[in-house]
């Protein structure tokens, strides 16, 4: 009897002391942002025009939902992507992007022939990255964005 009672205190000792680390990376990550977007347009012929604009927007985990609003408009990418690592980023109205992110806050390069995003986390509070390459042959936009935590 005696060595049974060992052994399951033994057992529970052991299964309360043990930590699980649940937190996932990409919390850190997360929060509302002052984003400052500046949106270069060109049209072949014509001179490039620019825009600069700021909107309060938010950096999430990633849900699939948001797979058809990305900007990215599901092109075929030649990276394949892991969901689990993916965050939402809402950088303009009806404009966000969802790359995944590693754990030091880079985002993996996305290509595809009409997209293609870079950037990542700066610091703690602020954040920096492009979304080029989108339009077509005659013409298209790009945006360069920064966004500082609020």
């Amino acid at each position: 009897m005696f060595q049974m009672t060992l052994f399951y205190a033994s057992l529970m000792l052991s299964l309360v002391s043990c930590k699980k680390d649940d937190m996932d990376y990409r919390t850190k990550y997360t929060g509302n942002f002052k984003f400052t977007i500046v949106e270069e347009f060109w049209l072949l012929g014509q001179p490039t025009q620019y825009d600069t604009s700021t909107f309060t927007g938010t950096i999430r985990l990633y849900s699939i939902e948001d797979e058809e609003n990305d900007i990215d408009e599901n092109e075929f990418h030649y990276n394949i992507i892991d969901d689990e690592k993916r965050i939402t980023i809402t950088f303009s109205e009806n404009k966000i992007i969802t790359p995944e992110i590693t754990d030091d806050g880079t985002f993996m390069l996305i290509q595809a022939h009409h997209y293609f995003h870079e950037g990542g986390i700066v610091d703690a509070n602020s954040i920096e990255f492009s979304v080029t390459n989108l339009g077509g042959l005659g013409g298209g936009w790009n945006y360069y964005v920064s966004g500082k935590r609020k």
